[in-house]
């Protein structure tokens, strides 16, 4: 990195005390003496980075360049990641719920007057919405489901759905019925809940 950043004119015993400056490591900037005939010499100032101001830049770029880099990680973890794990999290939490209330659904005409009843009930009402919440928030959802990350957005509403149809169970709902849409959470969002 070398820049010119002026020239003077000096006496010839000058210039030799300034090369012995020099020598000695007094200038931070490298300076070329030219002599001139019978006028003196010319001293030519060029400005060159010394080695503890490289040390001083290459740190500084480091660190910015690290400073941008999480920065950049950051927005993308935010963004996209965490909804899209969120989500995950939420399909996996409809097989836990349709499992663990499953006893309460299949057996409406048994159990409808317990308060278990309803609580499965309303927990299947707030999972169909979670699942249009969260779906809605994935950025990027028609590249997550080319990847497999995801069901389309279609399956994410047969679920849900079908999640809306178990909170509206009674007692007079058959045990075929029950069990459709629970075939029908299975297949739309590829998980297990028998």
């Amino acid at each position: 990195m070398t820049a010119l950043l002026g020239e003077a004119r000096i006496l010839p015993q000058s210039c030799r005390a300034l090369q012995a400056l020099k020598a000695e490591g007094y200038f931070p900037i490298r300076v070329e003496f030219s002599l001139v005939a019978n006028s003196g010499a010319r001293l030519k100032r060029k400005a060159t980075v010394s080695e503890l101001a490289k040390i001083i830049l290459t740190a500084c770029a480091t660190l910015i360049g690290g400073v941008l880099l999480m920065v950049a990680t950051q927005i993308v973890t935010r963004c996209i990641v965490d909804p899209l794990v969120e989500f995950r999290r939420l399909i996996g939490e409809v097989a836990y719920t349709l499992i663990l209330h499953s006893e309460w659904l299949f057996n409406a005409n048994a159990t409808a007057d317990r308060p278990e009843f309803q609580q499965a009930k309303d927990d299947c009402r707030r999972l169909a919405s979670r699942l249009h919440s969260l779906s809605a928030a994935v950025p990027l959802y028609h590249l997550f489901v080319d990847l497999g990350a995801v069901p389309e957005r279609s399956k994410v509403d047969e679920a849900a759905s079908a999640l809306i149809g178990l909170s509206n169970t009674r007692a007079d709902t058959p045990a075929q019925v029950t069990q459709q849409r629970y075939d029908t959470i299975s297949t739309a969002l590829r998980i297990r809940v028998d």
